[in-house]
């Protein structure tokens, strides 16, 4: 029976193999490893995906195009939290390099006060102008501006009479926005490394790292409208990868922009979903595919302008899908009687901005800044500094050491994040909400988590929970079972029954993120807890161990992928794996041998923060200990960088609450801090844990019960000590 119902439930998870024999390890619980988490995301963006179709068929009108394109403006708004004050530029020319056909300006400008941004004016030296404009966004390449194939792109445009603007996104180029200031050294890379760490920090202050990057580029057509050799009804925004995306949301955003080229970007979510997953935090937004959006709205919002598609047949941007994306555009288009504007090229190599895309740019900015129906053959490109025929980054340098926060100080995007973060941390929702008052805590953490809703009925008794033994140790048993926690989902578990349970033993749930097995050993937490005569049960959270997130061939890492899937359709990976916890303890309670009473939970890792969610949720929950978990949310905000923690991130959170809230708001049970650990990989000092939790310390005094909170700082050798004393 057993091994029916975990052959039928792998089946479900479309994952597994064929029960055909069990892993060696004794522990595991699947032959192979479900892959629930991805099964649950799926389904969620399967729905969304139809119901958008379901919309897009419904636009018929050009008033429903315009209606379309005016709702995504206002998500990405709403994304933002709106954008940044307008404030002075301070934009200054500090030096320039004459070459032939053309002159490169070096310029700085601040885009918000104190934050440089690095550019390269291309200026024709064909006349006085005014002339067609440029803004050229690079993509994820470490030079930003000057990588030798943007270059390539930037001459060639300034050689047939365009004013370009190329400038240094946040993270790249001369932007590196983690650095060590003793050593100029970057922390830890720069392009995604940068992106995905600060992406972070905006989501927990409720913005989007896009934010940023899209205001740099306003800014910069800020400025070239003070250009007087430039033509303000004749500017354009191209890019690729990375550039591509940003020129595809400046012309969905801008609309003094007159066209856009975005190159390797657009495709469409079922596709990218399917093959490749999300990409770099200014490319993922939360709630995108639940509001109905895809690539192909970034389009239709500037319908009818000009735009032209630059695809690769081979690229990590799926073809099928940009092919797909176009359609609707056009489409669109035909609606708005303006066909022709929207245009599509394609060539068979991969992601990258090759020669015949940049010809495709140069064609498509001669017929519509210059009204020029002409074959854009690349001109030859008189070496100059390199033997890739562009400037080396040293000879295009506008700063003298190569990095703005080394040269020019300011305030790097680490920086600006943690203002907006403390601002919002004096006046969270948390503050405002009586101890007293549990349904109205509740309430903000299922919102702030994005808690989906439960699927099955776990309360009333299902079938017999099948059991596996594992071993007969002394003093105690071990068996391997599967839990229900929803529809079709049953987590693997290790049940540690102790052979005798005296007075003062307890339920003990352990959530480990490195699976249920790491502590599984007869040397092992789990082992010596039993022994102890407690009776343990250890989960694996969709997410962890046999539930853990499969690598993937390319991209950016697992655990990224997965949290960012989550937040695009409406929901958070704390929120799934916080739901399994309070299932498997309502599965459990059909469990023969697992009891009643309390429940403590020991989580390790970043699980510690699932058990602090799940017993602001779940009465039950009398205990919690949470070892080498994270300080706090304000630690990410404030560390200069950070590690592990994506996984964890719930946007806006910091409106509302931070970790040391939950803790005093749970000033009913007992709660045991155990090495915590910052986002830069280390132990915090205890007296630095101490100072964090001071409210909670204080929520704890007010409810007479101060020695319920604990914070400790012990070595490796001692911690199973630490927890028996505490379990006592």
């Amino acid at each position: 029976m057993f091994r029916f119902l975990l052959c039928a439930l792998a089946a479900l998870a479309s994952a597994a193999l064929p029960c055909a024999s069990q892993s060696a390890d004794p522990y595991r619980v699947y032959p192979t490893a479900p892959r629930f988490l991805r099964q649950t995301l799926d389904s969620l963006a399967a729905a969304q995906f139809a119901e958008r179709a379901r919309a897009v068929a419904s636009i018929r009108m050009p008033e429903d195009v315009k209606a379309r394109g005016e709702q995504l403006r206002q998500f990405m708004l709403g994304a933002f939290d709106g954008w940044p004050e307008r404030t002075p530029l301070h934009a200054k020319i500090v030096g320039s390099v004459e070459r032939e056909g053309y002159r490169i300006e070096k310029l700085v400008y601040e885009s918000l006060p104190g934050f440089f941004v690095t550019a390269n004016v291309y200026v024709p030296a064909s006349g006085p102008g005014p002339f067609p404009a440029v803004l050229g966004t690079a993509g994820h390449a470490e030079e930003g501006k000057s990588a030798g194939v943007y270059q390539m792109v930037w001459i060639s445009l300034a050689k047939r009479g365009f004013l370009v603007l190329a400038y240094d996104p946040i993270g790249q180029g001369e932007r590196s926005q983690y650095l060590d200031i003793e050593t100029g050294e970057k922390i830890p890379g720069s392009g995604s490394g940068d992106h995905i760490m600060a992406g972070g920090v905006a989501l927990l202050t409720g913005t989007h790292l896009a934010r940023y990057l899209i205001w740099d580029g306003i800014r910069g057509l800020d400025y070239l409208l003070t250009r007087g050799d430039v033509d303000p009804k004749r500017i354009a925004a191209i890019g690729n990868s990375g550039g591509g995306t940003q020129s595809a949301y400046l012309n969905a955003l801008e609309s003094r922009l007159a066209t856009a080229v975005p190159s390797c970007y657009i495709t469409s979510w079922p596709h990218l979903w399917k093959d490749r997953w999300p990409q770099d935090s200014e490319q993922v937004f939360v709630d995108f595919l639940k509001n109905g959006f895809d690539f192909a709205d970034f389009l239709t919002a500037q319908a009818p302008r000009p735009v032209k598609m630059l695809t690769a047949m081979q690229d990590y941007f799926p073809i099928a899908g940009a092919r797909e994306a176009f359609a609707e555009t056009q489409r669109s288009y035909r609606i708005l009687g303006a066909e022709d504007r929207a245009g599509f090229f394609t060539y068979d190599d991969k992601h990258g901005w090759s020669k015949p895309r940049r010809e495709a740019t140069y064609a498509w900015l001669e017929k519509w800044l210059y009204g020029r129906d002409v074959s854009a053959p690349e001109p030859p490109i008189k070496p100059e500094t390199s033997p890739n025929k562009s400037e080396t980054p040293e000879a295009l340098r506008v700063t003298a050491s190569g990095q703005v926060l080394l040269s020019l100080g300011g305030r790097s995007i680490q920086r600006i994040l943690r203002e907006r973060a403390e601002e919002q941390f004096a006046a969270r929702e948390a503050l405002r909400i009586p101890d007293e008052d549990r349904p109205a805590f509740q309430s903000m953490l299922r919102r702030t988590m994005r808690m989906l809703p439960r699927t099955a009925d776990l309360s009333a008794p299902r079938a017999r929970i099948e059991r596996t033994p594992v071993a007969e140790r002394t003093g105690y048993r071990v068996e391997k079972l599967a839990l229900p926690v929803d529809d079709a989902i049953a987590i693997p578990a290790l049940l540690f029954a102790p052979a005798r349970k005296p007075s003062g033993s307890r339920r003990i749930v352990l959530l480990d993120d490195r699976g249920k097995a790491a502590e599984a050993g007869e040397s092992g937490l789990l082992g010596s807890l039993a022994q102890s005569g407690h009776t343990v049960l250890a989960l694996d959270v969709r997410g962890i161990g046999e539930l853990g997130i499969a690598a993937r061939l390319v991209g950016n890492s697992p655990i990224y992928q997965e949290s960012m899937r989550a937040l695009l359709v409406g929901t958070s990976l704390p929120a799934i794996q916080t739901g399994d916890l309070l299932a498997a303890l309502d599965s459990a309670q059909h469990l023969e041998g697992w009891g009643d009473g309390p429940v403590t939970i020991l989580g390790k890792g970043n699980m510690g923060w699932i058990a602090l969610f799940g017993a602001v949720l779940d009465q039950r929950i009398e205990g919690i200990a949470a070892e080498e978990s994270l300080l706090s949310y304000m630690d990410i905000a404030r560390s200069p960088r950070n590690v592990y923690t994506i996984d964890l991130v719930l946007p806006g959170v910091l409106r509302r609450f931070d970790m040391p809230d939950l803790v005093a708001h749970l000033n009913d049970r007992r709660i045991l801090l155990l090495n915590a650990r910052s986002p830069m990989d280390f132990l915090h000092a205890r007296e630095t844990v101490t100072q964090a939790y001071a409210p909670a310390a204080i929520a704890f005094q007010r409810a007479a019960r101060p020695e319920a909170f604990q914070i400790r700082k012990e070595s490796e050798d001692q911690r199973n000590k630490v927890y028996r004393e505490w379990l006592r």
